[in-house]
């Protein structure tokens, strides 16, 4: 498959004594190019500017990346977005799982945590209803699990196309895909009536430093950046800290993957009485998350609510 995808053509102007600094950068579905060079007629450079815009959209035409349809803007068409699936209420707590809106395949808790209704009105793929933070909604078999966080939002099943742009933005070094994937979750928990006014701190789930480094970014990371931005929550990437290089939980058996991730993160800071968003990218098993939960309640965190942008099923 060869297909390029322009996103970003636009020069970033600095003027330094009498001459100009510009930098055009390109990126697609293959490659990043950045080009800086000097010019002391800022005018000259916005026609080269128009020229570049004129020929990219003849020669390298926007494209969406799973359909490979031409579109004006962003990243994916109309027709892929609307194939994304989202999770749609009344969800357990626990584990994000849809439940049928019956009280005889859930049990209602008493706490101050989130409750997940029913509802006919739907848009978008998003259930439309009201937020009540009475109860919470907890599945039969979240119920015979210890589980340190106190609620999971998880925006989009893992499903085609979200799948393919995730698999894109973890492994294959598109980063920029963090815009689009951010504002697929700022959507859904609009939609759903999240409330992130309460929360102190917003906190990425860490890599081990060689995994950074072998990624050149943290894909959880990018997810809160963008979510911290928006919801105004103070964004703290130096709380929680993973200090043991483990096996990749991608390939491996869900009883593994607990006994994997055990132990390997460490908060130093002292989070007494502080509400945190956790973020991470996706939740298969929980177990990631169930272990940053745990050491950030070891340190006394109140409140641990965990967002991932999807689900696996």
């Amino acid at each position: 498959m060869y297909f390029l995808s322009l996103i970003s053509l636009d020069p970033t102007i600095s003027s330094h004594a009498n001459f100009t600094i510009a930098k055009i950068e390109y990126k697609n579905k293959y490659q990043q190019i950045s080009l800086q060079f000097t010019l002391n007629n800022v005018k000259i450079l916005f026609v080269i500017k128009g020229y570049l815009k004129t020929i990219s959209n003849i020669i390298l035409p926007r494209m969406c990346f799973i359909c490979e349809k031409k579109i004006d803007s962003g990243f994916i068409c109309a027709e892929c977005r609307m194939k994304i699936k989202f999770i749609r209420s009344p969800i357990c707590r626990g584990c994000a799982k849809e439940m049928k809106p019956s009280t005889t395949s859930c049990r209602v808790f008493s706490s101050s945590y989130l409750h997940c209704r029913s509802s006919d009105e739907s848009e978008g793929g998003i259930q439309r209803s009201k937020i009540t933070i009475k109860d919470s909604v907890v599945c039969w078999d979240c119920r015979k699990k210890n589980i340190p966080y106190d609620k999971l939002l998880s925006c989009i099943h893992y499903e085609e196309p979200i799948k393919t742009l995730i698999h894109l933005f973890k492994y294959c070094n598109y980063d920029y895909l963090a815009e689009l994937l951010v504002s697929l979750m700022i959507d859904y928990l609009l939609k759903v009536g999240f409330n992130a006014k309460r929360y102190d701190l917003m906190i990425p789930v860490p890599s081990h430093p060689i995994r950074l480094k072998e990624r050149e970014y943290n894909q959880s990371y990018l997810l809160a950046k963008g979510l911290s931005s928006f919801f105004k929550v103070p964004l703290r990437s130096d709380i929680i800290f993973c200090s043991q290089l483990r096996p990749s939980q991608t390939k491996l058996k869900k009883e593994l993957r607990y006994k994997n991730v055990e132990d390997i993160f460490e908060v130093k800071n002292n989070l007494e009485n502080k509400e945190i968003i956790l973020v991470d990218d996706i939740i298969t098993t929980g177990a990631t998350i169930s272990e940053c939960a745990k050491a950030l309640k070891e340190k006394k965190a109140s409140l641990v609510t965990v967002i991932t942008l999807a689900k696996a099923r």
